[in-house]
């Protein structure tokens, strides 16, 4: 005799997929806190260093005590906070790519900051990692292959063969 009803293999599904959503969600959020927190962090050392001239003895113990205050949090190592400042400065002046920043963990952005120098390269990296949800090494295969010059190519070739199909 089966006790279990008939739609219950259902109901545990659904139940796992809206699980598996609220997880994922509060991930995101989680991360799109932290970005925005790196950012504020990035901004703050840009802004004292430029005013106050702020250097490495001073970030140094900026770290010392972030750390100290803040035992078991991991990320604010001398080394990342000069990354948050960078992260800052890349982005600051394009307000587009500011609301994709907050969608990809911070491991993808060291990638983007320490491989990718032109914008609209890293505009499209952003995007297509939100799009494809690329996990890192996807992200960094995909730099090192080329993929924004070599699409970039195919749209001009595709543009070059319009224009030649209508002279035609």
């Amino acid at each position: 005799m089966n006790l279990i009803p008939e739609d219950y293999v259902a109901c545990l599904k659904s139940i796992k997929e809206r699980i598996q959503q609220a997880r994922f969600q509060a991930v995101r959020s989680v991360n799109r806190e932290m970005i925005e927190l790196y950012w504020h962090i990035g901004k703050e050392i840009a802004e004292r260093k430029e005013k106050l001239g702020w250097g490495r003895a001073i970030v140094e113990k900026l770290s010392h005590d972030l750390i100290k205050s803040f035992p078991g949090m991991t990320g604010f190592s001398t080394r990342n906070l000069w990354e948050m400042k960078r992260f800052y400065q890349k982005y600051v002046d394009y307000p587009i790519l500011q609301q994709l920043v907050a969608e990809i963990p911070w491991g993808h952005h060291l990638v983007i900051l320490n491989k990718v120098k032109e914008m609209k390269a890293c505009e499209y990296y952003l995007r297509a990692t939100i799009e494809q949800n690329w996990s890192r090494n996807i992200l960094l295969n995909q730099i090192n292959s080329k993929a924004f010059e070599r699409r970039m190519v195919n749209a001009i070739r595709d543009v070059l063969l319009r224009v030649l199909s209508l002279r035609a």
